[in-house]
């Protein structure tokens, strides 16, 4: 989650190449998280995960807008 602020500070500031990038690694991140809770059979926190990992497609997009 801090990393996602973090890259959205960027955004913010106009650096939209560096902060497109960084958004996707962290979804990616996040997705990664998000299924290895679920095989550990934490659905609640894997489902959590895996919701970051989406909204993080919504950041992505706009930052490459």
């Amino acid at each position: 989650m801090v990393l996602t602020i973090y890259a959205w500070r960027y955004y913010l500031r106009g650096v939209d190449r560096v902060a497109a990038w960084l958004i996707a690694a962290i979804a990616v991140v996040y997705l990664a998280v998000g299924i290895d809770l679920m095989i550990a059979g934490k659905m609640g926190l894997g489902i959590a995960f895996l919701g970051y990992s989406f909204s993080n497609v919504g950041l992505y997009l706009a930052a490459r807008a």
